[in-house]
């Protein structure tokens, strides 16, 4: 429970900027629209409280407990979140462009629709957390560990998730044009319909993932392994498979042309796919 009255709180909040709020304790507090822009919240008890709208604008809420908030279209960007367990949090529609969020917990937070752009998310843990529909463009999530998360039909346009796992997640019609994720882990899960053209898609691990109806035009896809996965009705036009591992997949209907280069000796025709002009 927060250690401030109500009015207590009035006067903290209305104190000349950028407020120092170190190691403060303000749990379970009702800071709706509160004007916390450049505010240090380093270290600070922020379990429970209601922060909807609020204006966090590079704020600095490293090492805080943020357990159970609610931000919903709270204004983060460009703040500094190292470190910062959100578990359980509601972000949906909030604002994180360019916020530095390494090694944050995120674990089964809701940030529906959220537009994280150029976000800093090295090495956090999201595990079951739902980003559907998030903007993530050129968002940062090298060595994530994302097991079970949501984003389908999330933006992540160039965004870069090398060493990231996202085993079992959803990406149903997720965007991901452009992006790096080799040496990505997605076994067992489901890209159905995403897209992936141009994607960096190098050493990517896609057992038993399903890839049904996406679209993987001009992907680079060397020495990815895609054993058991399903690319029924993918296009893998002007992709390269070259020394991927292809062994029990399935490729009926899926459509390439002259362009695509298959491991050595693989014959895609004898597999159904679909060669077109």
């Amino acid at each position: 429970m927060s250690e401030f009255s109500r009015k207590e709180l009035y006067d903290l909040l209305n104190r000349p900027a950028p407020l120092w709020l170190a190691r403060i304790n303000l749990s379970d507090a009702m800071l709706e629209f509160a004007n916390l822009e450049g505010a240090y919240l380093q270290y600070a008890n922020l379990g429970r409280v209601n922060l909807r709208g609020a204006n966090l604008k590079r704020a600095d809420l490293s090492n805080a407990i943020l357990v159970n908030a609610s931000l919903n279209n709270a204004d983060m960007s460009g703040a500094r979140l190292l470190s910062t367990n959100m578990a359980n949090s509601v972000f949906n529609n909030a604002t994180l462009v360019d916020a530095r969020m390494d090694r944050c917990g995120l674990y089964m937070a809701k940030m529906n629709g959220a537009d994280l752009s150029k976000a800093n998310l090295m090495g956090a843990v999201m595990w079951d957390a739902d980003l559907s529909e998030a903007i993530l463009v050129e968002t940062y999530f090298s060595l994530t560990m994302m097991t079970g998360i949501n984003l389908s039909k999330a933006n992540l346009q160039k965004a870069y998730l090398r060493f990231a796992h996202l085993g079992q997640a959803k990406l149903v019609e997720a965007n991901l044009e452009g992006a790096d994720v080799t040496n990505t882990y997605l076994m067992k899960s489901d890209l159905a319909g995403a897209n992936l053209k141009k994607a960096d898609m190098r050493d990517i691990y896609l057992n038993s993932a399903s890839l049904y109806y996406a679209d993987l035009t001009g992907a680079n896809l060397e020495r990815a392994t895609l054993s058991e996965a399903d690319l029924s009705s993918a296009s893998l036009r002007g992709a390269n498979l070259k020394d991927a591992k292809l062994g029990g997949a399935t490729l009926v209907g899926t459509r390439y042309d002259a362009s695509t280069v298959w491991p050595a000796g693989f014959n895609p025709r004898s597999e159904g796919a679909i060669e077109e002009p």
